[in-house]
Formats: C-alpha cells, structure tokens, sequence
C-alpha cells in the first residue's frame, strides 16, 4: 500500500510538479531515536494569548535585563515590570518609531533607537537622555567584558565605554576594516563581537587592555554580508541571518564562527527573491519543548517563514486575516518572562503569551494548512480507495469549572433539611443508631464504647455529622450520652441516612421537628440532606 507523505515540512517550488508542499501554522515533529530520526508527526504551532495592551502602535522592543526585570517599548512608551510579577508600568518615553535595542552592566541600561541614547537607572527606574560629542547616534548596543559598545549609524566605527560606566571618551572607537561596508548591527556571541556589514561580518574578541580593548580575531572576517540588520539572532548554537555574497542571492545562514552554513532551501530562496524588499525583514527566536524556533517575518512581502534549528526543517506561520487569508504573522521581538513566550504585535500595540495550549490568536481562527507532497507512481493509474489520517482531536476545549452535582436523594429522602432535632425516643430503654447503614453502638449510653470516645466525638470524626444536645427546655447542654433531645446536623456534601431502631423501650415518646421520618414501632429513619 503506498503512503501518502501527509506529514513533511514547507518547501514549494514554483514549479509544483517537483514540490508543492505547504506546512502553514504546523510543524513537523520528529522521534528521535538512536540511529537517527524520521519525521512523525504534525504539531500544531502556539496560539496568542493577550496579556497586555498597549497604545494603537508597534512593539518595538521587548527585553529581560540582567536583573530579571522585563522592558518593553510600545510605540513611544517604555515600560518596565519588576521581575517578581508580570505588571507593566510606564516609565518614559522613547522617541522615533524603529526597533529599540538595550544592553545593561547590572547597574544603568542603555537604549538606543537610531537617534537618540538613553540611561536608565535599574535601581531607581529614572531615565536620562546622554548627549555630547563622544556619544555616537548608534542602532545597535550590547554588553561585552564591561563595557558598553554602540556602533556609529552610517558609519564602519564602534564606540565602547568605560568598565561599568556610559562615559565615552573621545579616542574609545575603532574601526571594522575588512571591507569598506558600515557598521549595520552588532550581536554578541561565545562572548566574541560581532559586527555585520552589508557585505562583510568581523569578529572580535577582547584583550583586556584599556587602550584596545577589542581586537579583531586573526581570520575572522567572513564574506557574507547582512541584508537585514532586523534578521540578526544569536542562538547558544551559532548566529543566524538573512544573508548576501558578493555573488548576490538571498539565503538564511548560520554560523558558530566558521564559514557560514545556509540553513534555508531551494524553496524558501526562491520565495524570497521575488520579494520587492527584503531589507526590512525581522526575525526573533524562542525554545519551546524541546524545539529551537527561528521566526523571519517580511513585512513588504507579509509573509513568516519558521526554521526548527532541532529538526533542520522549515514551516510558515500566519494569521488569518478578516478574508480568511493568510498573512504575516502578527508577532515581532520575544522576551523569554516568568516562564512565558512574550511576543509583540507589529500593529497594535498587543503582548501575548505564545502558548501551546492556547488555540487562537486572540479569539481569531488558526487558519493551518498541509499541502503534500505529489506521489510519485511512475505513470502508472493509481487508485486510492480508502484514506485513514491518524490524529489526535480534543486538545484545547476549554474545561469551565462547574460546581459538583448534587448527589442523588436517596429513596425516602426527598425533602430532607441540614439538622433534624430529636425529643425522647424511648423511656428506659435500649436502641441501636446506625449511619449511613453503619452501626454504631447499641445503648443508651456512649461513654463506655470499645475506643473509648463519646458518641458526639464518633459522629464528628467518621461521619462529620455534629450532635448538639439539648436539656428538657431545648437549651444546649453537655451531656453527650444520649441521642434524646438532640440535634444532628448534616456537615458534608452528601445525603445522610440515620437509623434509630428500637431494641427495648416502655414507652415511645414525642419527636421535634420530624422530617420525612419513617416511623414504625421497632425503627425510626430521617435523612440529613448536603450542608449548604
């Protein structure tokens, strides 16, 4: 019996007779085992659960420093949440509207946004805004052997400060000098310097010098430039990047120090060099059972493309729009939280939570789609008769807490009350009580039963039952002999069922408030119904 390949990844060529597979808001999952491991399953991706809204604006930034606390820049607004609670306050204001980037020493965080550097006091939560001639008009800054680097915008120079301070003095840059393409982003990884130009990426490394802190590493300087600075992420794995030769071509690289490795397909290439713009791609990064996700989304093109840095394989990712169509997916920049996937919306102003249990973006359908790979049969006519698709259905039904059922009455209960007050049952005589069918005793007297605990203290503990006992005037007393005169109160969830029976009595006397009883000469029964 042939299989039909219903489970792979995103890889759809322009021509389909070759490949036309579509993996949209799934991902393939994988089993691993010791020889290898084959693809076995597709995995719904995390819906957006809201956990905060901000102004009709973009997230521009996201970030957790050092201390734990989470900053988040939406549209011109900068908050902060201290990290024992997840609780956005706003602090500032940060001006102009693209990505803002922050690096902190453990004392003061710096923020930069392409035109301006601000200083924020961690302790204190005040922010000032640097000036002066040494401070550079900088895109990207980052944290490295304590100092502060920035970049220079529109230039090949990078500054870097003081040990764990911002001063910058005049002579502290230096020049990447490979090639003569500028500085357009930074990243930090096994604590090297990375500085990526439109055609080149230098690595440093630091010297420990006050003069020179940074020197550039003998041959590390790699000929594959950065297209968009946005599409930088640093993984504990290596470095991925939308990425471009001298030799042109668009294609998505990482590195861990060596030559760059593509890590996109023919089909993702080729989906990307028909876009009008790809300089304004972003991209971010999570961890999520045991998968590494790499997010790329084209804003011009309004498209999201998924690498599994686990499995090696590609899928999409969307949101349905009001059409029922699908479009870029609405997330940009992460920040790993008190255990939650902060992702921002590019258009709103929206926090959520990436989570696997939610399935909705917000209360908007997850539009998924799986086309399959065409099977190959050699020309010959093939006939399928029957299609059997293995899934698991169910997941996400939302279990509203309803309270417990009533239980059911038993028969002869109907009606029953919480308490029941009993007068004299016999004169002189001798009964048995049972509850719930269980015996208890059987006698007028309680004290002398064989553990030794009085009859208020066995109903109380074994059938949470409470007996007040009453003198002829129905004032509470303190004998605890006798079940006459008393009254029992239901204390559970549950029905009740007390049995009186008479074994030897002169005389039958009165009974206050009965309740359903059923009365005969040798017995009396009443039922407790549940505490309220």
């Amino acid at each position: 019996m042939v299989k039909l390949p219903l489970v792979g990844p995103a890889y759809k060529l322009r021509a389909q007779s070759m490949s036309c597979q579509n993996c949209i808001n799934w991902y393939p999952q994988t089993i691993e085992y010791p020889n290898g491991s084959r693809v076995a399953a597709l995995i719904p991706t995390p819906g957006l659960k809201r956990i905060f809204e901000g102004d009709q604006a973009s997230v521009r930034c996201l970030h957790v420093l050092s201390n734990g606390d989470l900053i988040a820049v939406i549209g011109k607004r900068l908050y902060h949440s201290k990290s024992s609670k997840f609780e956005l306050v706003e602090l500032s204001q940060i001006s102009a509207l693209g990505t803002v980037r922050i690096a902190d020493n453990g004392q003061v965080a710096l923020i930069v946004n392409g035109t301006y550097t601000y200083a924020l006091d961690m302790l204190t939560l005040t922010i000032e805004r640097l000036s002066g001639s040494t401070i550079p008009r900088s895109t990207h800054v980052l944290f490295l052997d304590g100092r502060f680097v920035l970049n220079k915008f529109g230039t090949g120079q990078f500054y870097w400060s003081n040990l764990y301070s911002t001063k910058i003095d005049a002579l502290s840059y230096a020049t990447a000098e490979s090639t003569p393409d500028n500085i357009t982003a930074s990243i930090t990884f096994n604590r090297e310097l990375w500085l990526f130009g439109a055609q080149s990426v230098e690595r440093y490394y630091g010297t420990g010098s006050s003069n020179a802190p940074f020197a550039r590493l003998s041959g590390g300087a790699m000929a594959f430039g950065c297209v968009a600075p946005d599409s930088i992420v640093s993984l504990s794995t290596g470095v991925i990047w939308l990425g471009v030769s001298e030799f042109g071509g668009h294609q998505i690289v990482m590195s861990a120090g060596g030559v760059p490795e593509r890590i996109s397909t023919h089909a993702i290439e080729e989906a990307i060099s028909v876009y009008s713009k790809t300089t304004d791609a972003m991209a971010y990064a999570y961890q999520q059972e045991g998968h590494v996700f790499y997010v790329i989304s084209f804003p011009s093109a309004n498209a999201t493309f998924c690498f599994d840095v686990s499995t090696g394989l590609w899928h999409q990712r969307s949101f349905a729009n009001a059409q029922g169509l699908h479009e870029r997916h609405r997330s940009q920049h992460h920040a790993f939280f008190r255990n939650m996937h902060i992702v921002g919306d590019y258009r709103n102003g929206k926090l959520y939570d990436l989570d696997n249990h939610t399935f909705t973006d917000d209360g908007e359908l997850i539009l998924r789609e799986r086309t399959a790979q065409a099977v190959n049969t050699e020309g010959a006519l093939t006939r399928f008769n029957k299609l059997e698709i293995v899934c698991e259905t169910g997941f996400g039904v939302e279990k509203k807490e309803t309270p417990d059922p009533k239980p059911p009455e038993p028969i002869g209960c109907e009606g029953a009350i919480d308490s029941c007050t009993l007068g004299y049952i016999s004169a002189y005589g001798f009964y048995g009580l049972a509850i719930n069918g269980v015996e208890i005793t059987e006698s007028t007297s309680f004290y002398n039963n064989q553990d030794g605990r009085d009859l208020q203290a066995i109903l109380k503990q074994d059938f949470e039952v409470d007996l007040i006992p009453f003198d002829i005037n129905m004032n509470p007393t303190t004998n605890l002999n006798l079940i006459e005169i008393s009254r029992f109160k239901n204390m559970t969830k549950q029905f009740v069922k007390i049995e009186i029976t008479i074994l030897d009595a002169n005389d039958i006397d009165q009974v206050y408030e009965p309740i359903n009883p059923t009365f005969e000469p040798s017995s009396y029964t009443f039922c407790l119904a549940p505490a309220e």
